[in-house]
């Protein structure tokens, strides 16, 4: 039969540490305050689990939400500034609907367009792809 339990306190509020105190007087069972002992005391696995973990940089997930989002970068400033303003112009039809493709050369974008004409009963949604 054990005839004394050591609990080994490492962090509590007054009030706990008063209570603590009371049930020591009452039972046979002695705190010692681990701070005052000097002695080392152990982690918690819980608070390293709450710490925050730094990201891990994705180039390529990175790339794709700049793009997504309507920005992303030019393969090479050249091109950009040779082609500005430059636009290729496609033609096209597709049953009885007829489309204009718009690429532009300085990002290497494509926009695509419905032509519309006056009272052809269809909705004025023009671009189906914007750039």
């Amino acid at each position: 039969m054990i005839s004394e339990l050591v609990l080994i306190l490492v962090s509590a509020e007054e009030l706990l540490e008063y209570m603590m105190l009371i049930h020591t007087l009452e039972n046979s069972f002695v705190i010692l305050d681990a701070h005052k002992l000097k002695t080392k005391v152990p982690d918690d696995a819980f608070i390293d689990s709450c710490k925050p973990v730094a990201p891990v940089k994705d180039p390529e997930l990175l790339e794709y939400l700049e793009k997504k989002l309507g920005g992303g970068r030019v393969p090479s400033q050249k091109q950009f500034l040779d082609n500005d303003r430059k636009v290729l112009r496609f033609f096209t039809d597709s049953e009885d609907l007829q489309f204009i493709w718009h690429y532009f050369l300085a990002d290497d974008t494509v926009e695509i367009r419905e032509v519309h004409f006056a009272n052809d009963g269809r909705d004025s949604f023009s671009v189906y792809l914007r750039r």
